[in-house]
């Protein structure tokens, strides 16, 4: 008996040992993805939107952002007020920008390390980690000077707050986390409103179902706070969305394969995460409806039976509630596309990856604790040889977007240093290249006129001229220019920001003496 004793507590030993090197090898994988995307938000390019999110906080007061937001933007104002607290502590610079979304991304591994890993354990928080700082979706998203990591980030709070409630229902300070974290992401995105409001709905009702008698409170009381605390916001989002009627620019909705791929990795990430997911999910489900069981003959073997649906645990309501709250939120997408605006692109069903991501650590949970009693420790290794496949996909994907930001930024000084300080009589037009004139040449250049026109069909006498244009211009267009005046450099193929044009530079030739 005794040496039976001391043998267990070497086991014992041994897998605290093995723990305690997995989490702080853990740690050290989030720093490295942490330190990799610092390394990339020292560089001056901006698309569209990202250039947008720049001027709105620019040359203005809290309240001119409001009023910006409120006339120009289609999407809430929390995140505006936290970029321009950025950048009035650090300044107005696009590595400031980029930041935001960096701590955003750091402060979701941080719960991850904490709280998932408290309740999930390490291993999946190694996936967690991995998808959300390396698969080709999420490595954009972290660097983006836009809403999505900000919401993200509350998102991932709200997650956390359903797994606590479901675990215990009688923490009242859960359903505070709840409800403060979804209003915060109602007020960064709109599909941020849908998706806390449906999770914070599917939560209450799967606690109300489990537990019965006068539960329905604590989810009628968090509701209506919900909707308290969005209601200021509420006529102005009514506004927007009559404005988005009007003029909105989708004609279809993004495809539901599109969207999958991109809400599973895109890239090379979705090959592997996708049946992983799949695999994991319908494992997890099997084991929590008791069709596959553990039976002690001997030593442990796995058994099968049939299903049986009160026996399901805390894990597996959480692994429910958040994969049917996804579901839901895309449902939802669709059926308002078709009876009222086509207002889907891919990227705003980013609000549900961390619902899918947390319905995946459950799962990888859940099927890692069955193979430990059937296979031993071997179970752990199988689990992370799964996890080091989705991190070779998950790696080549950021290298692939790494070159790519490497480039843009490379191009984009090149471009800024042809073009130098621009004069006091400088123009600058766009004909054909999206985005530029709307938004990214006045970021760049705040101080000058721009057009969305034809060099040619600009009359003013401006002394110097910048044309980006998607397509060469004509000899005519050419010989009208020289006619007025205008001598001409072109410069074929340059990239400004993340679009590539052709440049013209027309400067007024000075008059013979």
């Amino acid at each position: 008996m005794r040496q039976l004793f001391l043998i267990l507590c070497m086991k014992d030993k041994k897998k605290k040992i093995f723990e305690n090197i997995l989490f702080i090898g853990t740690i050290v994988f989030a720093v490295g993805i942490l330190a990799l995307h610092i390394t990339l938000i020292f560089d001056r390019v901006v698309w569209g939107d990202e250039a947008f999110s720049a001027n709105i906080i620019r040359g203005t007061d809290y309240r001119g952002i409001f009023e910006r937001v409120y006339y120009l933007e289609n999407h809430p104002p929390l995140y505006y007020y936290v970029l321009r607290i950025f950048a009035d502590v650090f300044g107005y610079a696009i590595p400031v920008y980029h930041m935001v979304s960096v701590i955003c991304f750091a402060l979701s591994a941080v719960l991850a390390l904490t709280g998932f890993r408290k309740k999930l354990g390490t291993v999946p928080v190694l996936f967690f980690l991995t998808f959300t700082g390396l698969s080709l979706t999420c490595a954009e998203y972290v660097q983006e000077i836009r809403m999505y990591e900000l919401c993200f980030l509350f998102l991932t709070g709200c997650v956390f707050a359903s797994i606590l409630i479901l675990e215990d229902y009688r923490r009242k300070w859960a359903w505070a986390i709840s409800v403060v974290c979804g209003v915060a992401a109602a007020y960064t995105h709109y599909y941020g409103l849908v998706t806390a409001g449906i999770l914070l709905f599917i939560t209450s009702l799967f606690v109300f179902i489990k537990e019965k008698k006068k539960t329905w409170a604590y989810g009628v009381i968090s509701i209506v706070s919900f909707l308290v605390l969005y209601g200021p916001w509420l006529s102005v989002m009514i506004r927007q969305m009559g404005y988005v009627k009007g003029s909105w620019w989708m004609e279809t909705p993004e495809k539901i394969g599109t969207v999958l791929e991109y809400v599973f990795g895109g890239g090379k990430t979705r090959f592997v995460f996708v049946p992983l997911f799949c695999l994991f999910f319908i494992a997890a489900a099997l084991i929590e409806l008791k069709v596959l069981r553990v039976k002690e003959a001997g030593r442990a073997r796995f058994a099968v039976g049939k299903p049986v649906l009160k026996e399901v645990s805390t894990d597996g309501r959480v692994l429910m509630v958040l994969f049917i709250s996804a579901a839901l939120v895309v449902i939802f997408a669709y059926v308002i596309c078709y009876v009222y605006k086509p207002i889907l692109a891919a990227r705003y069903m980013y609000t549900i990856i961390p619902l899918l991501l947390g319905a995946f650590m459950v799962s990888v949970k859940i099927a890692m604790e069955y193979l430990r009693k059937v296979i031993g420790s071997f179970g752990i290794d199988v689990i992370l040889i799964c996890w080091i496949v989705l991190l070779g996909a998950s790696l080549l994907d950021f290298k692939y977007y790494r070159s790519v930001s490497k480039t843009e930024a490379f191009m984009t000084e090149q471009t800024l240093g042809i073009i130098g300080t621009p004069g006091e009589h400088t123009v600058f037009t766009s004909l054909g290249v999206k985005h530029l004139s709307w938004t990214v040449l006045q970021y760049y250049y705040p101080d000058s006129e721009v057009y969305d026109l034809n060099p040619a069909a600009i009359t003013e006498p401006y002394d110097e001229m910048w044309a980006f244009m998607a397509d060469y211009l004509s000899d005519a267009e050419i010989e009208e220019m020289k006619i007025r005046g205008y001598s001409m450099n072109v410069y074929p193929e340059t990239r400004l920001g993340k679009y590539v044009s052709h440049l013209y530079h027309f400067t007024k030739e000075a008059p013979d003496e």
